[in-house]
């Protein structure tokens, strides 16, 4: 599907994906649109916005933070990095506090384009960027790998926890 969308779409298009099932995270039919972030879950005090596996991970880690400190934070499925939904970026941002995770490093990609986008609009709010560190990552399971680099359900937890 999202290939396929991607044909019509006439310029660069930067979409991320995992190559591993994840858990459904749509309640209700979830229509794919280049361009266009889908929310899974909403809220207003605190924004992930994350693209492939790990928005399981954020909708997982979303529900224990209303859970456990009754904060309602919404969650931001920026499947595609390129064209970025600046409007659903801005909206996240305006909740004050915003991390943008992505399995891949945190130089460039989604956690740059949406500082950027932010920055560009001249928007204050706290503001983190969890990804794959500037160095060697030793191979081992992808979960594996997003446990110790902290953007797992549990690192998005406590990082929007240490935000709150």
């Amino acid at each position: 599907l999202a290939m396929e969308a991607s044909y019509a779409v006439k310029g660069p298009v930067y979409i991320r994906i995992t190559s591993f099932a994840t858990p459904a995270v749509y309640k209700e039919p979830f229509v794919y649109e280049i361009g266009k972030a889908g929310v899974p879950v909403r809220g207003d005090d605190g924004a992930f916005i994350v693209s492939g596996a790990l928005v399981s991970y954020a909708v997982t880690a979303a529900k224990r933070l209303k859970e456990e400190l009754g904060a309602s934070v919404r969650v931001v499925d920026m499947h595609t990095v390129k064209p970025l939904d600046e409007e659903a970026v801005l909206s996240a941002a305006k909740t004050g506090r915003v991390i943008a995770a992505q399995d891949h490093t945190k130089i460039g990609g989604l956690g740059w384009a949406c500082a950027n986008t932010i920055a560009q609009a001249g928007i204050a709010c706290k503001f983190k960027v969890l990804g794959a560190p500037d160095h060697y990552v030793p191979l081992a399971t992808t979960p594996y790998l997003h446990k110790i680099n902290g953007y797992d359900a549990d690192g998005l937890f406590e990082a929007m926890k240490a935000m709150l």
